[in-house]
């Protein structure tokens, strides 16, 4: 049986001048129930090649369009899906 994993996404709201419809968000990925945090979860933009990977605290950070989806995914747990949106 798999172990789900959990996103605690810390910033949405950084917008990026350059591209005005971007968001940086900057998370950790902890397993759900317990907190410990998922050294080298991967964390990519659906449909594209861009991802991240997270530090082994769990962290990670990455800039996206808002409204797109985050695949979070690491060996031995469920994959997860996350919509980047952002908070004014």
């Amino acid at each position: 049986m798999k172990k789900s994993i959990s996103l605690f996404l810390l910033l949405f709201a950084t917008l990026m001048g350059v591209k005005a419809q971007d968001v940086k968000i900057t998370g950790k990925v902890t397993e759900a129930g317990n907190n410990i945090p998922v050294e080298s979860a991967s964390i990519s933009l659906k449909g594209k090649s861009k991802g991240v990977s997270t530090n082994a605290n769990g962290n990670f950070s990455i800039s996206v369009p808002i409204g797109s989806t985050l695949i979070i995914t690491s060996v031995g747990y469920e994959k997860t899906e996350v919509t980047a949106s952002a908070e004014e």
